[in-house]
């Protein structure tokens, strides 16, 4: 079953909106193209790679085979929300927040 994503992000109030668009095929219980890792560098330091193939990947640095789990699952089943919200973020325009905060 082929699920597709779609979103119209403005990159800012000057551009028009720029279609995003991700399509992923369900495939018992996960996505195709996602896909994370866990290296243990040491005691207490481990990275985890989270990645939704060809379109985004992250890396954060846990302190335990916990929290690298707990990271690897919701990463899984939330792939999507995690690439919009991160989207969102990097694609806002901050200096009209800060513009509007000063006295």
């Amino acid at each position: 079953m082929e699920q597709d994503f779609q979103n119209d992000i403005a990159l800012s109030r000057h551009t028009p909106a720029v279609p995003v668009r991700i399509a992923t095929t369900h495939r018992g219980g996960g996505y195709a193209g996602i896909h994370t890792a866990v290296t243990e560098h040491g005691p207490n330091d481990l990275t985890v790679r989270m990645e939704m193939e060809q379109v985004f990947a992250v890396e954060m640095n846990v302190v335990s085979h916990g929290q690298a789990a707990m990271l690897e699952r919701t990463f899984k089943e939330n792939a999507e929300a995690v690439y919009q919200t991160l989207l969102t973020a990097m694609t806002k325009n901050y200096a009209n927040e800060k513009e509007a905060q000063k006295p």
